[in-house]
């Protein structure tokens, strides 16, 4: 009977170890995407580029704005993009960016581009891969 007793109070002191053990390393961050993101970057004043994502979570899709902006020398170019994608994983989703306006006019942006865009330093930045740029998070 006692060593029943000992085998039960063992019991209750290793089932929450084992519980809290296993649910923090199979446990994954949750970050949002909602939210706005830029950064600009200029090299000895010759080039000006700002880069801007406005984005919202619904789900297991991501929706939102992009807006591009780069200055050389005195020439100015604006794009602005509708964004839509899928959430691969928890921090990483694939979006479609597909072009609304473009200054000047006659300019020759994209038309579509797709991205994979990765969420990094608990959700501060958002990294295109394909640009290789982190951008943080502004709000």
């Amino acid at each position: 009977m006692k060593r029943i007793a000992i085998m039960a109070v063992f019991l209750l002191l290793l089932i929450p170890w084992i519980v809290g053990c296993t649910s923090t390393s199979d446990e994954q961050k949750e970050f949002d995407f909602t939210g706005t993101f830029g950064i600009t970057i200029s090299k000895k004043g010759e080039i000006s580029r700002t880069d801007t994502f406005v984005l919202t979570q619904d789900e297991e899709l991501v929706v939102g704005k992009y807006a591009h902006l780069e200055y050389v020398s005195e020439n100015r170019l604006e794009t602005f993009y509708d964004v839509i994608g899928d959430i691969l994983t928890p921090d990483t989703a694939e979006i479609r960016l597909t072009l609304l306006q473009a200054f000047p006019p006659e300019s020759e942006p994209e038309k579509e581009m797709t991205l994979k865009i990765i969420l990094q330093e608990n959700g501060e930045i958002l990294h295109v891969n394909e640009w290789n740029l982190d951008v943080p998070r502004m709000e």
